[in-house]
């Protein structure tokens, strides 16, 4: 058996996606059987094939779930962007603009003054 093309994989539906998974998996499961006898690189290719059949299974996953899902906030941790952990933490634009009430009311009685130089 030879690779398959991960084209041809993101082609299929997801059912013909299934039973290609059953397929592979059963065959995996044969070859492993007449260990004795079988090709060194059989059971690797097969392996590295099942892999690519459930990383394309996933990714037509989570774009589904990415298409479906509105507020970008209630997205599942493991669709969010990957950020460091310092961006993560960082505050919002709004939350860093916030000030107090008492800081409010300091800007609004003495506003910021504006010079003009004559020429």
């Amino acid at each position: 058996m030879s690779d398959i093309k991960i084209k041809d994989i993101r082609e299929l539906s997801d059912e013909q996606l299934k039973t290609q998974l059953i397929d592979l998996k059963e065959n995996l499961l044969q070859l492993r059987a007449k260990k004795a006898n079988v090709r060194s690189g059989e059971i690797h290719r097969v392996r590295k094939n099942i892999a690519r059949v459930l990383t394309v299974i996933n990714l037509k996953a989570r774009s589904e779930v990415l298409a479906n899902t509105s507020n970008p906030r209630r997205l599942p941790k493991d669709i969010r962007p990957k950020l460091t952990r310092a961006l993560r933490r960082k505050l919002s634009a709004s939350d860093a603009n916030r000030r107090t009430l008492k800081a409010q009311k300091k800007s609004a009685a003495f506003p910021h003054r504006k010079y003009a130089l004559k020429a």
